[in-house]
């Protein structure tokens, strides 16, 4: 049951078409954390000629933009409560609609500023910003999706969690040689592409698709 109930709730026809793209979304985001975990040390010390203690000082950009998006989140509340007569669930969406592009703006900022001529704040403050973005979109899915299923929200949030942990296992996988073969700049480029294309997701779901009630489908 604990296997196959996230999966049947979360790609079962009816409610498929609410949660498909958000775990997409927050998968690719997710797993690009994994592979930025990855990176950081690698460039850092090739292109400043950092050493492991200055390249470790680089994943405090992480705490930092994870405190920021945690800021962002209480505000995001406040916008919530505002509107949600108005809104109703997608009263969760207008911050995300902001970090989503974030995350691409993060990607393009470290992969094109990590050069020998650009003081290193440059990148790391790429990587601020994209965490600052991963960190709202990761906290407002799960609200979003508990706001949308109500009482089936625990299965949703498992399916979401799934889809989530099976990106962030996946990317370690293939980062390492996509790196070797793209070099890091074309690498985070290409995920900045990705994210990119991601960034309608909560536009179009505010704005144009939104979820009034999926208890009734369920």
């Amino acid at each position: 049951l604990l296997l196959t109930e996230p999966i049947v709730q979360s790609f079962s026809r009816q409610l498929s078409r609410s949660v498909s793209f958000t775990q997409l979304w927050i998968g690719f985001t997710w797993g690009v954390v994994f592979a930025l975990v990855e990176s950081v040390s690698s460039e850092f010390q090739a292109v400043y000629g950092f050493n492991v203690q200055d390249a470790g000082f680089i994943f405090s950009t992480l705490i930092v933009g994870s405190f920021i998006g945690y800021l962002a989140n209480i505000y995001q509340e406040k916008l919530y409560q505002k509107y949600y007569l108005r809104k109703r669930q997608e009263a969760r969406l207008y911050l995300p609609c902001v970090a989503a592009l974030f995350i691409p703006i993060g990607m393009f900022i470290y992969a094109w500023t990590a050069r020998p001529e650009v003081h290193w704040i440059a990148p790391a403050i790429g990587l601020t910003i994209f965490m600052s973005g991963g960190f709202v979109i990761y906290m407002v899915v799960f609200l979003y999706l508990a706001d949308c299923y109500g009482t089936y929200a625990s299965s949703a949030i498992a399916g979401q969690s799934l889809c989530r942990n099976l990106a962030v296992a996946a990317f370690p996988l293939f980062t390492t040689q996509m790196f070797a073969r793209l070099t890091h700049r074309w690498g985070l480029t290409l995920f900045g592409c990705v994210g990119a294309a991601l960034v309608p997701i909560p536009w179009v779901r505010q704005n144009w698709l939104p979820v009034r009630s999926l208890l009734n489908c369920a």
